[in-house]
């Protein structure tokens, strides 16, 4: 006997694939949205992001020729030009007049936060908002995808001030025997002994008027900076601790002049004496900005090496700045102590240049984004 199996109906197999079809049509449009929402995503934080930096920049800039040119229209004419040199959505940056305010930023708490406040007659900060917003030079950001969905453009602003912060500076200067040498190395036939004058015409003088043009250029800046003064030969002492009374650093150098400069060339010790009054928590400031001012005419030949002293000061976040006076002065030693201080290096070949030098420095404030 024979038995015939019936024969089940089989689905077409085209059928499943025409539900996937189906599915795929479905989440299509919410898949495409996906990819354009991430892609512009990623586009709005890149543009946010070079907006950032390019305001950043711009205040930096502005605050900076503040400061070296105490001059407000050169200050907001850099802002803005620095600005141009950023590229934010493919553009470069344009500001307008008004984006770009000069003013005073006090420091309002124990936490080192600052409050700007536009115009007045004492400068030291700059507020830039940059903007890329359908009011703003370079109008808004167009989105490549997401216009699809109803979202155009991307409108970010960025906001930033930058100031110049108060400076704690430790001058530290070379008393040793040549400083009562005139430029030229040629000494004097008179003054040998300790207790006579220095000569009229020696090296001592015109550091003496380049520390009192230095105190003045300070007296002219909106911050408030404390000066300490420390001395040295073949030793060295401080001569005064941190203070805004700026007489008594010129007091402390003046006695000197009545007294013979001499003795050997130990910068170590009077740079180990100027990191003790940026250290003295009696005098020093938490929140200031931390210097040193080197200044010498000849060559260190007593004691340790004076990049020794300049790693301590790193160490500790002191900027380190070097000058040299005369054409026998080590430019080499003091340019590399400047380097390891992370500051600058000046030459002064003579009287008119070593007061410059100290002006510039007094105008050099160190610039602080405090958005």
């Amino acid at each position: 006997m024979t038995f015939k199996m019936k024969s089940r109906n089989k689905r077409p197999a085209n059928r499943r694939r025409g539900a996937i079809l189906i599915l795929v049509a479905c989440l299509l449009p919410v898949i495409l949205w996906m990819a354009a929402f991430c892609v512009d995503v990623a586009y709005m934080q890149l543009t946010r992001t070079e907006l950032r930096i390019a305001t950043d920049a711009a205040a930096r800039a502005g605050a900076r020729t503040l400061s070296l040119e105490q001059d407000a229209s050169l200050a907001h004419a850099a802002a803005i030009e620095y600005a141009a040199k950023n590229n934010v959505a493919g553009n470069t940056l344009t500001l307008a007049d008004s984006d770009v305010q000069i003013g005073l930023s006090v420091r309002k708490d124990d936490e080192g936060r600052f409050e700007f406040s536009p115009g007045g007659t004492l400068l030291n900060s700059i507020n830039v908002t940059g903007c890329r917003t359908q009011q703003a030079p370079d109008g808004a950001v167009r989105l490549y995808l997401t216009p699809i969905f109803g979202h155009e453009f991307f409108q970010p602003v960025a906001d930033a001030t930058a100031s110049q912060i108060d400076r704690d500076i430790a001058l530290v200067v070379d008393r040793s025997g040549s400083m009562t040498w005139r430029i030229d190395r040629r000494t004097y036939e008179y003054g040998w002994r300790s207790n006579d004058p220095v000569p009229a015409r020696a090296r001592w003088w015109a550091l003496v008027d380049s520390v009192d043009g230095f105190l003045s250029e300070l007296e002219s800046t909106p911050q408030l900076e404390l000066v300490s003064l420390s001395t040295y030969n073949s030793g060295a002492s401080i001569n005064k601790n941190l203070t805004d009374k700026y007489s008594k650093i010129s007091k402390a150098l003046d006695k000197y002049s009545k007294h013979y400069p001499d003795g050997s060339t130990n910068i170590t010790a009077g740079m180990d004496r100027g990191i003790q009054t940026l250290q003295n928590k009696k005098y020093a400031r938490p929140y200031a900005s931390k210097t040193m001012v080197v200044m010498t005419d000849g060559n260190h030949n007593y004691g340790s090496s004076p990049t020794n002293a300049a790693y301590d000061a790193a160490e500790n976040d002191i900027v380190v700045h070097t000058i040299t006076y005369s054409n026998s002065a080590n430019q080499y030693l003091m340019r590399e102590v400047a380097r390891i201080g992370g500051g600058q290096h000046w030459h002064a070949p003579g009287e008119e240049d070593l007061e410059e030098i100290f002006r510039e420095i007094a105008r050099n404030a160190p610039t602080l984004l405090t958005y």
